[in-house]
């Protein structure tokens, strides 16, 4: 999407923060990525997830990635992390909110649109019906803190 990491921050910038129509995208806006790039990368995070919790994984790709997560490590003074995702193929709490949000935002469109919609988002649509409020706000109060942490 970008050729350098100064294109990538400015793109950050225009697609990162709160959208009014898009209840999945973040509550709050992030730092200002281009006004960041000085900062360096000593003493960062990286985190990585090569299966996501449940993905296969073609041994030749997960060796690639392996050896790039290495060169974090040996080109940026710090360790990645492969951490375990609490994704799974069906019903993680991320897809539950993102079900949810289309459930709210679109779902009156349906009745006139639905012949002419995606399958599969018609379906997210429908599932995000069976999601309580306190189920919706949950998921909500879970993203902020993840977001929170992404962005500190």
């Amino acid at each position: 999407m970008t050729r350098t990491v100064a294109d990538g921050a400015l793109m950050m910038s225009v697609i990162s923060g709160p959208h009014r129509l898009d209840q999945t995208s973040q509550e709050a806006w992030p730092a200002y990525y281009v006004g960041r790039l000085d900062d360096g990368v000593k003493g960062g995070r990286v985190a990585f997830s090569m299966y996501l919790g449940h993905a296969r994984v073609d041994p030749e790709v997960a060796a690639r990635v392996r050896r790039a997560a290495k060169n974090f490590e040996a080109n940026g003074g710090f360790s990645p992390q492969d951490v375990t995702s609490t994704w799974r193929p069906v019903g993680s709490a991320p897809i539950r909110d993102f079900r949810a949000a289309h459930m709210t935002s679109i779902a009156a469109l349906l009745p006139r649109f639905e012949s002419q919609t995606d399958p599969g988002l018609v379906a997210c649509i429908k599932d995000g019906g069976d999601v309580t409020l306190p189920q919706n706000q949950d998921m909500r109060v879970r993203k902020v803190a993840c977001d929170a942490d992404i962005h500190t």
